[in-house]
Formats: structure tokens, sequence, C-alpha cells
């Protein structure tokens, strides 16, 4: 059985949006939040975190083609990933433009959410 079309659409989208991330993030991709610097163009202009709702949206679609049981992943990522989303922004306070940037960019996460 293949997945249906919303699940695949989501999944796409959460690559899509992941890969596109990546490529804004340039020079300040790394693995460490401490190694990390402050991208604040292209999606990272409407949210400060892209690339993990991408993951994010990648994990929603896994749980939405299966049966619930297999949605486990997606609930314990959701708090992993807002652990990691408030060490990040810890360190990233200590930039210099970070002020000027949060209070551009609201969100966090999800748009009109968090």
């Amino acid at each position: 059985h293949g997945w249906a079309w919303a699940p695949q659409l989501i999944f796409a989208l959460g690559v899509l949006l992941t890969l596109v991330s990546f490529g804004f993030l340039g020079r300040n991709f790394a693995i460490v939040p401490a190694l990390r610097g402050l991208s604040t163009t292209g999606p990272y202009g409407l949210v400060r975190h892209p690339a993990y709702l991408g993951e994010l949206m990648m994990l929603a679609a896994c749980a939405l083609a299966g049966p619930w049981q297999q949605a486990w992943p997606l609930a314990l990522a959701l708090p992993l990933v807002a652990l990691r989303i408030a060490a990040e922004e810890r360190l990233l306070a200590a930039a210099p433009s970070w002020e000027s940037y949060r209070g551009r960019v609201r969100w966090r996460l999800v748009p009109l959410i968090w």
C-alpha cells in the first residue's frame, strides 16, 4: 500500500523547506548549536527555525501515513525540538543583531502559533 496524496505532499513540502533552509544557512550550518551563526534571509525571514519545521513536517507526514501507533516519533520529537530551539536561541542571543531579528521574526517554528 502506498501513502495517500496528503501525507506525500506534506512530506515533499517538508523536504523542500528543509533543503531550502539549509541552503540559506550557508556557512552558519553546524550540528553543534554553539557553532551556528545567525541567518535572517529566505525562510529565516518568516520563522526563526524553518529547517526544524520542515523536519517536523516530514515526521508528521509519516505519522499521518501509518496507523496512529506509529506517531510516537513525532510525539517524541516535538518536545526535543522545542528544547533544542530554546538552547540555540540562548546561544544566538549573544549575536549583536539578535534582538532586532527576534523583533522582526516573531515566530520560532509555526507562524501564529509559536
